[in-house]
């Protein structure tokens, strides 16, 4: 338990899996990062960007929708987000 200045006992600031206290402006700046990293980055990388990596016409669509947010949930609470939706090459085939 941890005690703030006043002395009270109060909890310490949660961090997600990136090491990132939840919830603040770096957090969400760190996210949305991440996700460019692993989408339009990634096929830029692999010279595939005309092809995939960002949500447009004409392009692959893989993806899913989720109940809540990855980004801001702790790590340990991950396995509890609901898939709500997925897309496979531009059709839908999971519902929930």
């Amino acid at each position: 338990m941890e005690y703030g200045p006043n002395g009270r006992a109060h909890h310490p600031p949660r961090m997600n899996y990136f090491g990132v206290e939840s919830g603040t402006r770096q957090s969400l700046y760190e996210n949305s990062r991440k996700a460019r990293l692993a989408t339009i980055d990634g096929a830029y990388s692999s010279f595939e960007e005309h092809d995939k990596g960002s949500i447009e016409p004409g392009k692959a669509a893989d993806l899913v929708v989720l109940q809540g947010d990855p980004f801001v949930a702790a790590a340990e609470h991950w396995m509890d987000i609901k898939v709500q939706r997925t897309m496979l090459g531009g059709r839908w085939v999971f519902e929930s």
